[in-house]
């Protein structure tokens, strides 16, 4: 594998490790608040739950496509 796609590889584990990240805090912001009430505080956890869920599965995919390219390199 070459300098530049090693970088390159390097860079997006770092991404996807980086978001991960996020993911993980938002998720503890999330747990942190259930016990907070309020028509628009429930909607807003609603749809970071959504948007976490379709984060998560996103993550995983990169990591596949990632493990993949890297291993075939």
């Amino acid at each position: 594998m070459s300098d530049y796609s090693e970088l390159n590889c390097n860079s997006k584990q770092k991404i996807v490790n980086d978001l991960k990240n996020v993911v993980a805090d938002a998720e503890e912001i999330l747990r942190a608040t259930a016990d907070i009430a309020g028509e628009k505080v429930s909607e807003l956890r609603e749809r970071i739950n959504l948007r976490l869920e379709d984060a998560k599965v996103r993550l995983a995919d990169a990591e596949e496509f990632a493990g993949a390219v890297f291993s075939t390199g």
